[in-house]
């Protein structure tokens, strides 16, 4: 698709007046950039979501029904808020809208890509998690994006193969990365037993460090992929009750979770109140009813002893409902807005791993 008919569509759908094979060539278009990034930039996550009956196919359905997602009303929401970022659509030079948007689909083609994986493999996806949170306070290791997926490597490393600077490959680009069963051996050797994430990360430095002090022509890289160093660490809790230690997580912690928390219910309140109201909700009061129900559900979203409340049962409280008044009146716009909180809850989750 060129530039100037993708922003020829993306007018169309601000108009409302896209016909149905744009829309085709849309969502083949958004597919064929999904599977790129797929395919030839987040390989090592792919074969774990695959090792876990997840294929190519089912994930790019997913993120084809994320950018596609509608509204009570029928419309794109999801496209027409990346149209609505843009001043005037009409007077945007085509090649920025394609790399904008281009860089749109991308963005929600990882966030699906690792909320699936967190949903098929939860205790790797805590592992990655820790990790990458570890990673940004180690004083030693950076997390960096490389062709096949997230790296962790030393700071000071400059000559790291798995990143491409100016389309130049550096000479040790062909060195081959140290055996996952070499650096298992070589960081169980230095960490005495202990292994909470800052006593890993720390043993993983130690590791680099030591090869780099060697001298001469160095054997191996100096990072590893961070899928690799999951499945390594996988292996240290499988003889304890196989689940890794909670760990102080910034974006995960009491704190962190209750600012996303707050970020969907402003998300929540401006759908109910600038979409529904007072276009589908005739007056505030049961606008304002129908928010807190749904805040009621989001706070329960940290509730994992089953004492959460059900949809229908947070509805019904609110408004005083009967079974068959909540069925025929609100079932469908509460979990309609339900299910856009979790999606934004588990975005905002994502964009922190």
């Amino acid at each position: 698709m060129t530039e100037d008919q993708l922003k020829s569509i993306l007018v169309s759908v601000q108009s409302k007046t896209i016909a149905r094979r744009d829309v085709a060539a849309l969502i083949n278009f958004c597919r064929h950039l999904a599977g790129t990034l797929l395919l030839h930039q987040r390989t090592s996550i792919l074969l774990l979501c695959e090792h876990e009956g997840v294929s190519v196919f089912d994930l790019e359905v997913d993120i084809i029904a994320d950018i596609f997602a509608k509204n009570g009303d029928g419309r794109f929401f999801e496209l027409e808020k990346f149209i609505s970022s843009f001043p005037s659509l009409r007077e945007t030079d085509a090649g920025h809208l394609y790399l904008a948007f281009k860089k749109i689909v991308l963005k929600k083609a990882s966030s699906r890509l690792y909320k699936t994986y967190a949903e098929a493999d939860p205790v790797g996806a805590k592992i990655r998690r820790n990790l990458s949170e570890g990673a940004k306070r180690s004083p030693a290791l950076e997390l960096i994006d490389g062709f096949r997926g997230k790296v962790l490597q030393l700071k000071s490393d400059n000559t790291n193969p798995h990143q491409s600077k100016a389309g130049v490959r550096s000479r040790g680009d062909f060195r081959p990365e140290l055996p996952p069963d070499v650096l298992e051996r070589e960081l169980l050797s230095r960490m005495n037993h202990s292994f909470n994430i800052p006593d890993i990360l720390a043993a993983l430095s130690s590791v680099f460090c030591d090869r780099r002090s060697q001298g001469g022509v160095q054997q191996y890289r100096r990072s590893v992929l961070l899928t690799d160093l999951v499945q390594i660490v996988r292996k240290f809790y499988a003889g304890t009750d196989g689940e890794p230690p909670i760990e102080p997580e910034p974006g995960f912690s009491a704190d962190g979770f209750a600012a996303v928390e707050k970020d969907v219910l402003l998300f929540i309140n401006k759908i109910i109140f600038q979409k529904y109201f007072p276009k589908k909700i005739s007056n505030r009061e049961d606008a304002e009813k129908l928010f807190f129900a749904v805040k009621e559900i989001i706070a329960g979203f940290r509730q994992t002893d089953g004492s959460r409340c059900s949809v229908e049962q947070s509805v019904r409280k609110s408004f005083s409902l009967t079974h068959e008044e909540y069925q025929q009146q609100w079932r469908t716009q509460a979990e309609y807005l339900v299910k856009l909180a979790k999606e934004q809850f588990a975005l905002l989750l994502n964009d922190t791993m």
